[in-house]
């Protein structure tokens, strides 16, 4: 649930530059949407995200003018995540929608789960937890299907934290354990704190609502 990873910046950068430097009337080619494309994932983490967007869009032109389905579904799924972050839940879902589309029909399993993710996720900012469980569920199952361990681990963490704020404690421990044994297991770091802080939180409240329900016993 994550976009194009970056290539080397530095190298990324000088590739971009001669790439510019091509006479306007040169015929691009899916190396050189790659590079627009990975220049606006830089964009998005330095937090320029207008600049971004307009990478993005110059690899989405190519990647349609090559014909090459992969590489638009994952860059209308980077254009989603900007549009994600600047709080447009309405065009990110159509973005990831459209990538969604892509994917199913041409078999890309991990970029189609990565979109259900992504789907989810807008669906939890909208407040829509049944939906977005759905989609994390469909994304999860995937995940599994082709043993990609780190977008197992993101799936189950966020159902957990679904089921945290639905008050749903029991099945929110249950995920968020096993999305840590996942990163245990293979040495993943990134999210792990935050994920042992969070079980750490719901054991404490489910220790304090036993300890409640059986003070109203006693009454």
């Amino acid at each position: 649930m994550n976009g194009h990873k970056k290539d080397d910046s530095q190298k990324t950068k000088e590739r971009l530059r001669e790439v510019l430097e091509l006479d306007k009337e040169t015929d691009y080619c899916k190396e050189d949407a790659m590079i627009f494309d990975n220049m606006g994932v830089i964009y998005s983490e330095m937090g320029d995200l207008e600049e971004a967007m307009k990478y993005h869009q110059k690899a989405l032109k190519i990647f349609r003018e090559l014909d090459h389905r992969e590489g638009e579904a994952i860059t209308l799924n980077n254009i989603g995540l900007i549009y994600q972050t600047k709080g447009d839940l309405e065009n990110a879902l159509k973005y990831h929608e459209e990538a969604l589309k892509i994917d199913q029909e041409e078999g890309y399993k991990e970029g189609e789960a990565d979109d259900l993710g992504n789907i989810a996720l807008i669906f939890k900012a909208k407040g829509d937890l049944k939906n977005a469980l759905k989609y994390l569920q469909e994304a999860l199952k995937i995940f599994r299907e082709i043993d990609h361990k780190e977008g197992e681990e993101i799936a189950l963490s966020n159902i957990g934290f679904i089921y945290q704020e639905k008050g749903d404690l029991e099945n929110a421990l249950k995920y968020l354990k096993d999305a840590l044994n996942i990163i245990d297991k293979y040495k993943f770091t990134y999210g792990r704190d935050v994920i042992q802080n969070e079980i750490n939180s719901i054991m404490n409240d489910l220790e304090e609502n036993w300890k409640n329900s059986k003070m109203y016993e006693q009454r």
